[in-house]
Parts: C-alpha cells; structure tokens; sequence
C-alpha cells in the first residue's frame, strides 16, 4: 500500500530529535522527579514517627 501512496513522491528522511520525543522526554523527567521527591518526604514522615517526633 505505501508504494501506492509514495509512487510520484519524493521522499525526505529526516535525522534529529523529534520535537513530540524531545518534550515527552521533558513531562517524563518532571513527574519521575516529582515522584522520587514524594517518595522522598514519605519516607521522612516515616522515620519521625518511627522516632516519636
């Protein structure tokens, strides 16, 4: 089928980042960062309770 579609076509590869994977990447980062800093102050109310503070 895409030899239909691209019979007269020129056809340009392009090699780069891709801009919707470049801020995918970016959203990933922030919530992997959002969670380890959730992770993080769970873990400290844990341990001060632990404690009895």
């Amino acid at each position: 089928m895409i030899d239909r579609i691209v019979h007269r076509a020129d056809v340009i590869v392009l090699k780069g980042a891709s801009y919707r994977i470049k801020h995918t990447a970016i959203d990933t980062l922030l919530s992997v960062e959002a969670d380890r800093e959730a992770d993080s102050s769970t873990a400290i109310g844990v341990y001060d309770s632990a404690l009895g503070t």
